[in-house]
């Protein structure tokens, strides 16, 4: 059956090369969300648990009981609180939503200093200082979301200068509210190699699997992709000068060729349309005609194939970006690490 690689090698690369960046690996949060990017939550979790790791982030709180076990902070991004477990920590995105979580949970208030999609707006900072107080709420950190670090332009700037004069209010009103020391964290990937500040944490993503796709910085160059996907072979027939392959029959043969079908396709996240791009694997082979649910084909008789091994080159294919390739790789492929690791399983 077709399989996901992950390289351990690689992974722990990128995070030394992180961790050099901001001179540190205890300030690494490490994005968990959604299947860590399709990368496998529990996998990776206890690689990163394994390299030093000791905060994550994830979607959801079913997220975080996968591997609450494995860090002492956790940051849950949906804001939803159903239990009141220590290492858990919940986003706020409104005022709404202050007003209405469990008062005994640890809270980080999420701002929204540019990106105007979540969090509380910029002049509702003292009224949430002033909710979170009464309600007895234990607010942890305030933190922000860049909307262009992995631009080359101004933008990430102005919106970092915005959540430089927020953390000075903040300081400010809890003189005045006494929530005990504030913490502020604003990175993602692309914006640790851009800023000189990383305040207490960074929220790395898709830099540690090795996908960022800005060249704002030569080591983004040199991080290395995590993951990779193979297909084993199901058939090998010849196909005759002028039959054609699949549904639809969008490949002709032009000559006598050998071809055969791998069980690998869009149900496990391989895109359908890859044919109309004309994508080659790693190998140079070119997909045969529209990718099935199931299969795909391909002109070789080999065993086994790497259908990709880098999620850009496919990204790139189709017009897209990384995230959209990795994210929508089946749960129930099976990921294997390259190197021998003892998971508790």
């Amino acid at each position: 059956m077709a399989y996901i690689k992950i390289d351990q090698e690689a992974f722990f690369y990128n995070l030394d090369t992180i961790a050099e960046e901001i001179g540190t690996k205890d300030k690494i949060a490490l994005v968990l969300k959604d299947n860590a990017y399709g990368h496998g939550l529990l996998l990776m979790a206890q690689l990163a648990s394994t390299y030093g790791i000791s905060k994550a982030v994830v979607r959801s709180e079913d997220e975080a009981r996968l591997i609450d076990d494995l860090f002492g902070y956790i940051l849950i991004l949906d804001g939803v609180a159903t239990t009141t477990q220590s290492n858990f920590y919940y986003a706020i995105n409104s005022i709404e939503q202050l007003k209405q979580i469990d008062p005994s949970a640890n809270i980080e208030i999420k701002i929204d200093s540019g990106m105007h999609r979540n969090g509380i707006e910029m002049d509702e900072l003292n009224e949430s200082f002033f909710i979170a107080k009464e309600r007895g709420l234990n607010l942890h950190a305030i933190f922000t979301h860049f909307r262009s670090a992995d631009e080359l332009t101004s933008e990430l700037f102005w919106q970092y200068k915005n959540f430089e004069a927020i953390k000075k209010r903040s300081l400010d009103l809890n003189r005045e509210y006494l929530f005990g020391t504030l913490k502020f964290h604003s990175s993602n990937s692309a914006a640790l190699f851009r800023l000189p500040d990383h305040q207490d944490m960074v929220r790395v993503g898709i830099a540690a699997y090795g996908l960022l796709d800005t060249t704002n910085s030569s080591k983004t160059l040199l991080m290395k992709p995590v993951l990779s996907l193979h297909a084993k072979r199901i058939s090998t027939r010849v196909l005759q000068s002028g039959q054609r392959v699949g549904y639809g029959g969008r490949y002709e043969a032009k000559k006598e060729q050998v071809v055969s079908s791998y069980d690998a396709g869009y149900a496990d996240g391989l895109p359908r349309s890859l044919y109309v791009a004309c994508y080659t694997t790693p190998d140079a082979l070119m997909l045969l005609g529209t990718v099935s649910m199931d299969s795909c084909m391909l002109a070789t008789k080999a065993d086994e194939v790497c259908l990709f091994d880098d999620a850009r080159e496919v990204a790139k294919a189709l017009n897209t970006i990384s995230y959209e390739i990795v994210v929508n790789l089946s749960r129930d492929l099976h990921r294997l690490v390259s190197q021998t690791f003892s998971l508790n399983t």
